[in-house]
Protein backbone atom coordinates (compact mmCIF):
# COMPACT_ATOMS: atom_id res chain seq x y z
CA UNK A 1 0.00 0.00 0.00
CA UNK A 2 1.14 3.20 -1.13
CA UNK A 3 1.27 6.08 1.38
CA UNK A 4 -0.81 9.39 0.61
CA UNK A 5 1.31 11.60 -2.24
CA UNK A 6 3.09 8.77 -2.98
CA UNK A 7 1.71 9.63 -6.59
CA UNK A 8 4.04 12.71 -6.72
CA UNK A 9 7.33 10.97 -5.97
CA UNK A 10 9.34 11.29 -8.90
CA UNK A 11 9.72 7.01 -9.18
CA UNK A 12 5.90 7.16 -9.76
CA UNK A 13 3.72 8.06 -12.15
CA UNK A 14 -0.09 8.30 -13.30
CA UNK A 15 -0.83 6.41 -16.31
CA UNK A 16 -4.28 7.10 -18.85
CA UNK A 17 -6.73 5.22 -16.45
CA UNK A 18 -5.08 6.90 -13.61
CA UNK A 19 -3.49 3.92 -12.09
CA UNK A 20 0.34 4.58 -10.66
CA UNK A 21 3.33 2.97 -11.63
CA UNK A 22 6.99 2.67 -11.22
CA UNK A 23 8.97 4.53 -13.13
CA UNK A 24 13.08 2.80 -13.87
CA UNK A 25 15.16 5.79 -13.69
CA UNK A 26 18.12 7.43 -13.36
CA UNK A 27 19.08 7.45 -9.55
CA UNK A 28 18.85 11.10 -8.39
CA UNK A 29 21.82 13.64 -7.49
CA UNK A 30 23.43 13.42 -4.39
CA UNK A 31 22.26 16.87 -4.13
CA UNK A 32 18.54 16.01 -4.81
CA UNK A 33 18.52 12.52 -3.41
CA UNK A 34 17.40 10.94 -0.37
CA UNK A 35 19.82 12.65 2.83
CA UNK A 36 19.39 9.24 4.82
CA UNK A 37 20.94 5.72 4.18
CA UNK A 38 17.54 4.05 4.90
CA UNK A 39 15.80 5.98 1.62
CA UNK A 40 18.95 5.82 -0.16
CA UNK A 41 18.29 1.75 0.05
CA UNK A 42 14.24 1.97 -0.69
CA UNK A 43 14.89 3.53 -3.75
CA UNK A 44 17.05 1.67 -4.58
CA UNK A 45 14.55 -1.46 -4.37
CA UNK A 46 12.04 0.44 -5.75
CA UNK A 47 13.97 1.42 -9.03
CA UNK A 48 15.38 -2.50 -9.13
CA UNK A 49 11.96 -4.48 -8.30
CA UNK A 50 10.64 -2.19 -11.13
CA UNK A 51 13.28 -3.36 -13.81
CA UNK A 52 12.52 -6.79 -12.68
CA UNK A 53 8.66 -6.70 -12.86
CA UNK A 54 8.30 -4.21 -15.82
CA UNK A 55 11.41 -4.74 -18.09
CA UNK A 56 10.81 -6.85 -21.71
CA UNK A 57 11.00 -10.51 -21.27
CA UNK A 58 11.44 -9.47 -17.40
CA UNK A 59 9.33 -11.16 -14.30
CA UNK A 60 5.68 -9.95 -15.78
CA UNK A 61 3.06 -12.04 -14.46
CA UNK A 62 5.68 -13.96 -12.24
CA UNK A 63 6.33 -13.70 -8.64
CA UNK A 64 9.78 -12.04 -7.59
CA UNK A 65 12.17 -12.92 -4.69
CA UNK A 66 15.13 -10.75 -4.28
CA UNK A 67 17.45 -9.13 -1.74
CA UNK A 68 17.44 -5.59 -3.01
CA UNK A 69 20.07 -5.25 -0.13
CA UNK A 70 21.95 -8.55 -0.33
CA UNK A 71 22.73 -6.94 -3.78
CA UNK A 72 23.37 -3.74 -2.51
CA UNK A 73 26.10 -5.56 -0.57
CA UNK A 74 27.27 -7.64 -3.71
CA UNK A 75 28.07 -4.70 -5.50
CA UNK A 76 29.81 -3.30 -2.90
CA UNK A 77 32.27 -6.10 -2.61
CA UNK A 78 32.58 -6.19 -6.38
CA UNK A 79 33.54 -3.02 -6.55
CA UNK A 80 36.79 -3.21 -4.19
CA UNK A 81 38.70 -4.68 -6.93
CA UNK A 82 37.16 -1.90 -10.03
CA UNK A 83 38.30 0.88 -11.77
CA UNK A 84 36.83 4.43 -11.38
CA UNK A 85 34.67 3.90 -13.81
CA UNK A 86 32.58 1.16 -12.65
CA UNK A 87 32.69 2.42 -9.01
CA UNK A 88 31.37 5.32 -10.52
CA UNK A 89 28.31 3.35 -12.46
CA UNK A 90 27.71 1.00 -9.13
CA UNK A 91 27.64 4.17 -6.65
CA UNK A 92 25.24 5.79 -9.50
CA UNK A 93 22.81 3.02 -9.52
CA UNK A 94 22.68 2.45 -5.75
CA UNK A 95 22.13 5.86 -5.64
CA UNK A 96 24.82 6.78 -3.05
CA UNK A 97 27.26 9.83 -2.98
CA UNK A 98 30.54 7.57 -2.65
CA UNK A 99 31.89 3.85 -2.48
CA UNK A 100 32.74 4.90 1.72
CA UNK A 101 28.95 6.51 1.78
CA UNK A 102 27.59 2.79 0.39
CA UNK A 103 29.45 0.30 2.87
CA UNK A 104 28.54 3.01 5.70
CA UNK A 105 24.86 2.64 4.05
CA UNK A 106 24.51 -1.39 4.64
CA UNK A 107 26.20 -1.08 7.81
CA UNK A 108 23.89 1.46 9.41
CA UNK A 109 20.86 -0.54 7.95
CA UNK A 110 21.88 -3.89 9.34
CA UNK A 111 22.24 -1.47 12.87
CA UNK A 112 19.02 -0.36 12.57
CA UNK A 113 17.14 -3.73 11.91
CA UNK A 114 19.24 -5.50 14.76
CA UNK A 115 18.49 -2.56 17.10
CA UNK A 116 14.61 -2.01 16.23
CA UNK A 117 12.70 -5.15 18.27
CA UNK A 118 14.35 -6.95 21.23
CA UNK A 119 15.39 -10.61 21.12
CA UNK A 120 15.47 -10.30 16.75
CA UNK A 121 18.90 -10.70 15.49
CA UNK A 122 19.11 -10.09 11.51
CA UNK A 123 22.13 -11.28 9.98
CA UNK A 124 23.23 -11.66 6.55
CA UNK A 125 26.05 -13.67 4.64
CA UNK A 126 27.65 -12.03 1.49
CA UNK A 127 30.63 -13.91 0.39
CA UNK A 128 32.23 -13.80 -2.97
CA UNK A 129 33.62 -16.37 -5.24
CA UNK A 130 36.43 -15.78 -7.96
CA UNK A 131 37.51 -18.34 -10.24
CA UNK A 132 41.04 -19.53 -9.14
CA UNK A 133 42.13 -19.03 -12.57
CA UNK A 134 41.72 -14.86 -11.98
CA UNK A 135 44.69 -12.79 -10.82
CA UNK A 136 43.59 -10.85 -7.81
CA UNK A 137 45.48 -8.38 -5.72
CA UNK A 138 46.40 -9.47 -2.10
CA UNK A 139 45.16 -6.01 -1.47
CA UNK A 140 41.49 -7.17 -2.86
CA UNK A 141 40.72 -10.17 -0.22
CA UNK A 142 42.35 -7.88 2.32
CA UNK A 143 40.15 -5.40 1.52
CA UNK A 144 36.74 -7.35 1.55
CA UNK A 145 37.69 -9.10 4.54
CA UNK A 146 38.27 -6.03 6.25
CA UNK A 147 35.19 -4.21 5.00
CA UNK A 148 32.72 -7.54 4.61
CA UNK A 149 33.83 -9.55 7.10
CA UNK A 150 34.04 -12.62 4.80
CA UNK A 151 37.28 -13.01 2.57
CA UNK A 152 37.13 -13.96 -1.20
CA UNK A 153 36.54 -17.85 -1.71
CA UNK A 154 38.02 -19.14 -5.14
CA UNK A 155 37.41 -22.11 -7.02
CA UNK A 156 37.48 -24.06 -9.79
CA UNK A 157 34.54 -23.38 -11.76
CA UNK A 158 35.02 -24.83 -15.40
CA UNK A 159 37.23 -27.81 -14.15
CA UNK A 160 35.03 -29.29 -11.33
CA UNK A 161 31.36 -26.87 -11.68
CA UNK A 162 29.14 -29.24 -9.62
CA UNK A 163 31.79 -29.31 -7.00
CA UNK A 164 32.38 -25.39 -7.06
CA UNK A 165 28.12 -25.15 -6.99
CA UNK A 166 28.22 -28.01 -4.11
CA UNK A 167 30.92 -25.60 -1.96
CA UNK A 168 28.89 -22.48 -2.43
CA UNK A 169 25.60 -23.88 -1.51
CA UNK A 170 27.69 -25.37 1.54
CA UNK A 171 28.74 -22.08 2.74
CA UNK A 172 25.34 -20.52 2.01
CA UNK A 173 23.82 -23.59 4.11
CA UNK A 174 25.71 -22.54 7.20
CA UNK A 175 25.65 -18.74 6.57
CA UNK A 176 22.15 -19.11 6.63
CA UNK A 177 21.82 -21.27 9.45
CA UNK A 178 20.84 -23.98 7.39
CA UNK A 179 18.01 -21.74 5.94
CA UNK A 180 18.58 -22.21 2.22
Amino acid sequence: MMASGSANHPMFSSTKDGQRKLNPKEPPSPAEGPARPFCTLTDFSIRLMSYFLNEEGGAQGCNVCLSPFGIAVSLGMAIVGSGDPSVAQVVKAVGAIDSNNMYRTCEKVLSMLNDATLNTKVSMGSKMFVSSEVPLLPEFNETVMETFSEGVGRMDFKGDPKQAARNINDWASKASYQNF
